[in-house]
């Protein structure tokens, strides 16, 4: 044993004086991925999804909108049209085309069938990250081109005048992004590749120790602690536990609910864990080596796995704008949409982390009391930042905010009264039993037997109270049975892969489906497929942690892996 002890400390020891690679090196390949990250993100990244129309007809007619790629002559298909509207006659009114969110910049907007007179006075045509594009009258008369089945096209007064004498008349025009998408996506490719230079920084020239993989949950379980301070046995299994409740929801109708704890869960841990550090010495964020290596540790835990998973499900299969996307945090299909909403939090950490140390300067109460209002602003839709998601087409991350805060906060009031209720056993025993009502409670509501569900979207104020009672239970309820459930070492190992089998516990339900269905000709009831699903996926979050997230932390000792 202490063999191996000494030759891993040799081997991070001679990897310590590998030089790193030079400063005129990593400019240039910073420089490299910058501009083509730029050039990728103004070419892909903006979809658009709705389009207004204001006009008036002379006859009643039906409108459709197509989306069709950039080309010499572009292909106009039903997959990528709107539904038809149709547009009683004599009224000037404004009528809107929704579609899925595509990055195709040519549009075509079909007048009807039947000859007649139109005029167009506004056409507004909106994406999800570029806001809105208006074409006035002479917008519409200079950019739009017509077809044959157009005899008249010319402006009148505050409106362009169409006469249509044909079965098919149609305008197509190719759209411009707005400056304001061009400056954002200038900052966001500066962004990134200022993460790349950091990340860079890391590197040697001349690594002399190999990559050592191995299948490490069962050594890692028994190690595995915070980059500093103490490690909770019981908040291991508390994520854990919040990964089993978000994989109980996706596979299941009766548990339709219960994921939003397990993401709430997520969100608070992670803010009473990133501040642990300034909980010690709130001065660090003033140090910035140690905050660059503080976001780095961040960046190799999640980007790895993360990258690999678009990789497979987007890139593999063609959907090469929505792998940019998603690589680049600007959209959250399914599962992925708290990837983007994780990274939005680190954005604005260092901000809040600045704040609370000059208010925990003056006073350690002032500190606490920089919470409650940064929680009431971020449920108060004063600020608004959106993502794109399949479903909602909008997501706002700011509101969320507030569960990290809640974490955050949470550890400050263990901070302060924790040390003297741990040590009472009443204090405990009610934690304990506080904690496991919670749990009942919420389950059973996910389940609508009380013929209602509570959702964390529609009550996101009582979750997030709930996440950080439950981690305050947690930690208060030492020796009680609930303590020993979350302690238990098959939370604990679910917990340290958690990351992994949340990114990939969707397709594996997918792929659990499919495949009983395929070759057995099955149809598998919930509970069966949330106990299929729940192995499979626990097995490929474990080659996932192994062979992808590990390496990537490997040089650091194995009590800061898992923050």
């Amino acid at each position: 044993m202490t063999a191996k002890i000494n030759q891993r400390n040799s081997l991070d020891i001679a990897s310590t004086t590998n030089p790193p690679l030079s400063i005129f090196i990593r400019l240039v390949i910073t420089g490299i991925f910058l501009l083509c990250t730029y050039r990728l993100l103004t070419t892909i990244c903006a979809p658009w999804y709705q389009i207004d129309l204001t006009l008036e007809c002379d006859q009643e007619q039906i409108f459709k909108v197509y989306f069709g790629a950039e080309n010499i002559k572009p292909v106009f298909t039903e997959k990528k049209s709107t539904k038809p509207k149709q547009v009683p006659a004599h009224a000037r009114q404004k009528v809107t085309f929704k579609n899925q969110p595509s990055t195709d910049r040519m549009i075509r907007i079909d007048l009807g069938e039947l000859p007649g007179t139109i005029h167009i006075y506004k056409i507004v045509v909106h994406s999800c990250l570029s806001g809105k594009l208006i074409y006035n009258p002479a917008d519409i008369y200079n950019n739009f081109k017509i077809n044959d089945q157009i005899s008249q096209y010319e402006l009148k007064n505050n409106s362009v005048l169409l006469v249509t004498n044909g079965n098919d008349p149609f305008l197509t025009v190719l759209l411009e992004f707005p400056q304001t998408y061009h400056k954002y996506m200038a900052g966001l490719s500066f962004l990134f590749s200022c993460l790349l230079y950091l990340y860079l920084s890391s590197f040697t020239v001349h690594p002399n120790h190999p990559l050592r993989l191995q299948i490490a949950i069962f050594t890692d379980i028994d190690d595995k602690g915070p980059a500093e301070g103490q490690n909770f046995l019981a908040l291991d299994g508390l994520r854990g536990l919040g990964a089993i409740y978000v994989l109980a929801e996706h596979s299941t109708v009766c548990f339709d609910g219960l994921g939003g704890l397990g993401v709430s869960l997520f969100f608070s841990l992670s803010g009473f864990l990133l501040i642990q550090p300034f909980l010690q010495d709130s001065s660090r964020v003033l140090n910035m080596p140690y905050m660059s290596n503080f976001f780095l540790r961040r960046v190799k835990r999640i980007i790895p796995v993360y990258s690999f998973y678009l990789f497979l499900i987007y890139f593999s299969t063609s959907h090469y704008d929505v792998f940019f996307r998603h690589l680049f945090f600007l959209q959250g299909d399914k599962q992925l949409w708290t990837m983007p909403q994780e990274m939005f939090f680190y954005l604005l950490l260092p901000l809040v982390l600045l704040v609370f140390h000059g208010m925990a300067t003056i006073n350690k109460w002032a500190g606490l009391a920089l919470f409650p209002p940064l929680i009431y602003l971020a449920h108060s839709n004063t600020f608004e930042v959106h993502i794109i998601h399949s479903e909602f087409f909008q997501l706002d991350m700011v509101r969320n905010i507030s569960i990290f805060l809640c974490g955050m906060m949470g550890a400050l009031l263990f901070k302060e009264f924790g040390p003297r209720f741990t040590q009472h056993k009443k204090t405990a025993s009610f934690s304990g039993v506080f904690g496991i009502i919670i749990l009942i409670s919420f389950s059973l509501l996910s389940t609508g037997l009380f013929k209602f569900r509570a959702y964390a979207h529609v009550y996101p104020f009582y979750y997030d109270i709930l996440a950080i009672a439950l981690i305050l239970c947690a930690l208060l309820s030492n020796g009680t049975i609930f303590n020993a459930f979350l302690s238990s070492r098959l939370l604990r190992i679910v917990g340290l892969v958690s990351f992994s089998f949340y990114i990939f516990h969707y397709v594996t339900i997918k792929l659990v489906r499919s495949i009983i269905d395929y070759y057995y000709g099955i149809t598998l009831n919930q509970i069966s497929l949330m106990i299929l699903a729940g192995i499979a996926s626990f097995l490929i979050a474990a080659l996932s942690y192994s062979f992808i997230e590990r390496p990537f932390i490997r040089h650091r000792n194995l009590r800061g892996t898992c923050q």
